[in-house]
């Protein structure tokens, strides 16, 4: 019952984010969108703006009815010379990707010619004109002059390239744009994205801004590529090696602007990487999805391999001889259902994975719903062109690498948590084994000992009585004083009653003479303690271990190992003292371990251990003596 309530609750939450996010695009859609702003529009190829218009709006967007000439190369001079054969049309930017206007049977690929007459206040002042990526050469004029050639448009030299660009020019009255273009290679054409038109400075602070913002987004993903890749290495995660990979094809993707605001570049390989880093982060996703949910069905590996497949299509469809006709009407279909298909498949696995009980993929299947209604808003409006922030795309693929990061980081935080108390463990074990053989070897010679004596006691008391029957008393003298000092070897040092304690001061007092450490041990413990066996061995094997590991490290100075140990009036003191070289570091109130980089083990058990008891740990460093104090109270 408590599960469906659960899920219930996760399920109206969820529906309340992905309404909040909803909300979200559409207030970008509505004011951080160039076809929304309200601002003057060109009308049949003329735009006017005035003195008040610059005082009202700091940049402005031309959209609507720019002079478009279909298949021709027009130059200022072609239009000085009136011609009166070139047809002409008015068309809206970004409302077609391409030269075909929306007609199936016509190619994309040719040339055009895109005009704007502006006319400006009278008074001169310094203006810029911001031109996206145009597809894929093109050279532009103000008036008559050439202000910038990208690539080369012209028949015979012809060469492709792309590349951001901001022409400036000193204007007043009347001033005329002229935008020659061809395309002989790529499935975008012309002028498909709205320029940015104001007066210098103020382009020059929106593009600032918008190159800003995309690189602080870059940033955050190579931050995350970083981190994760440290951890895929660490502790060899097959699924911080996928996420990596998805925050890479995410960069791949998201970063052309930053890319060709600086470099003007050829076509290929770019785009091609850019389409294939696109639908390969799809692939991925479904991947790291399988994984994360323990999805290992048939119809997964095909889901997969179907991605894949199209993820190799994609690439082939940027080569010029796929990308027309028919190939293009049915890539455009395939990439709807793949999107349809990954967000279908991503909203049911997280479902299912949280309807199971596994509360850690609520997130994820809240950001799996917000990447769906990403989808749908660049469907159904798919006039959007962002002024400072990213496309719905971007938006809700954000969210879904952070939800994918939030999952995986907690997966991983806990599997690397149970690898260090794996770890820990194995060596407590290692160490009481360790501890545990000792005392078996010491045993073991003990009771050789014991019998070499046994064997030993029929020849003694054969020679005794014969000494004894001949009455030569002073030969008996001597020779039971030489027996007494062969046998004074033969005593056990016993440290304290309890067999715990002892069998493990025995040991490290065995590992201190061997390294020349002086070992002093002054313990009154009694056989019985009120902490269970293992809790005792965790205290003192960590406790005398630091110890004897700071010990060791010394080079000039005489090591010395000091342990004070006594039970009285039901509570348990320790007091364990060791001579140091090393300087001791600590972050937070807690002592660095001197093998790896972190908190020392030996102490979080410690501390654990006397929590558990309700009782007190204190550390203490004095003059090359670092000093640990216990102190256990069981009067409950």
């Amino acid at each position: 019952m408590k599960k469906i309530s659960d899920l219930k609750k996760t399920m109206v939450l969820s529906l309340l984010a992905l309404f909040c996010f909803a909300l979200l695009l559409f207030f970008l859609y509505h004011y951080d969108n160039k076809y929304f702003q309200k601002s003057p529009q060109p009308v049949s190829g003329q735009y006017y703006l005035t003195e008040e218009d610059f005082k009202e709006q700091s940049v402005f967007f031309p959209v609507e009815d720019w002079a478009f000439y279909p298949n021709a190369l027009l130059t200022p001079l072609d239009f000085k010379n009136q011609m009166s054969d070139v047809f002409i049309q008015f068309v809206t930017i970004g409302e077609y990707n391409d030269f075909s206007m929306g007609r199936p049977r016509t190619s994309p690929i040719g040339s055009a010619t895109y005009r704007l007459t502006l006319h400006l206040p009278q008074k001169p002042a310094f203006y810029s004109i911001a031109l996206p990526e145009v597809f894929s050469s093109y050279t532009f004029y103000v008036n008559d002059d050439l202000a910038v050639q990208v690539g080369d448009p012209w028949t015979g030299s012809y060469k492709d390239a792309v590349g951001n660009r901001v022409v400036s020019f000193e204007g007043s009255g009347k001033v005329t744009l002229t935008l020659c273009v061809t395309n002989r290679n790529h499935f975008y054409s012309g002028l498909i994205y709205p320029p940015v038109f104001g007066t210098s400075q103020d382009v020059q602070h929106l593009l600032t801004v918008k190159l800003v913002l995309r690189s602080a987004f870059l940033m955050l993903l190579f931050t995350a590529t970083i981190l994760f890749s440290y951890f895929a290495f660490k502790i060899r995660d097959k699924r911080a090696g996928i996420f990596v990979l998805i925050c890479l094809t995410t960069m791949g993707y998201t970063a052309y602007p930053v890319v060709f605001s600086i470099w003007t570049l050829p076509l290929q390989p770019w785009y091609s990487l850019e389409l294939f880093c696109l639908y390969a982060t799809y692939f991925l996703t479904l991947s790291l999805q399988n994984n994360l949910c323990g999805i290992s069905s048939k119809a997964a590996k095909i889901s997969e391999i179907a991605l894949l497949t199209f993820c190799a299509a994609a690439l082939l469809y940027t080569f010029p001889f796929v990308n027309t006709g028919l190939p293009h009407s049915v890539f455009v279909i395939l990439v709807r259902c793949v999107k349809y298909f990954t967000v279908g498949y991503l909203l049911i696995s997280s479902f299912k994975t949280v309807a199971d009980g596994k509360s850690s993929f609520n997130f994820l299947l809240v950001s799996t719903a917000a990447f769906g209604v990403s989808v749908a808003f660049d469907r159904l409006f798919p006039l959007y062109e962002p002024i400072y922030g990213g496309w719905f795309l971007e938006y809700g693929g954000f969210f879904l690498v952070f939800g994918f990061g939030y999952v995986l980081w907690q997966e991983m935080t806990e599997a690397y948590r149970f690898q260090m108390t794996f770890t820990e463990e194995k060596n407590q074990l290692t160490r009481q084994i360790a501890i545990q053989k000792a005392h078996y070897l010491e045993l073991t010679e003990k009771i050789d000992e014991a019998i070499h004596i046994r064997h030993d006691e029929r020849h003694h008391f054969r020679t005794i009585y014969t000494l004894l029957e001949n009455k030569d008393f002073e030969a008996m003298e001597k020779y039971l004083k030489s027996c007494q000092e062969k046998t004074d070897h033969f005593t056990q040092t016993v440290f304290c009653q309890n067999m715990i304690s002892d069998a493990i001061f025995k040991y490290y007092q065995t590992q201190s003479d061997a390294k020349k450490i002086d070992f002093q041990v002054m313990a009154e413990l009694p056989p019985e303690l009120p902490l269970t066996d293992t809790d005792l061995s965790i205290l003192l094997s960590n406790l005398i271990e630091n110890a004897y590991e700071a010990c060791v490290r010394q080079k000039t100075s005489d090591p010395l190992i000091r342990i004070v140990a006594k039970y009285q009036r039901k509570q348990l003191m320790l007091r364990i003292e060791n001579s140091y070289e090393t300087p001791v570091k600590m972050k937070n109130g807690d002592y660095l371990s001197t093998k790896h980089d972190g908190k020392g083990k030996g102490t979080i058990s410690v501390r654990r251990i006397v929590e558990s008891y309700g009782g007190i740990v204190n550390f203490k460093i004095n003059s090359q003596i670092f000093q640990v104090s216990v102190l256990l109270s069981f009067m409950e």
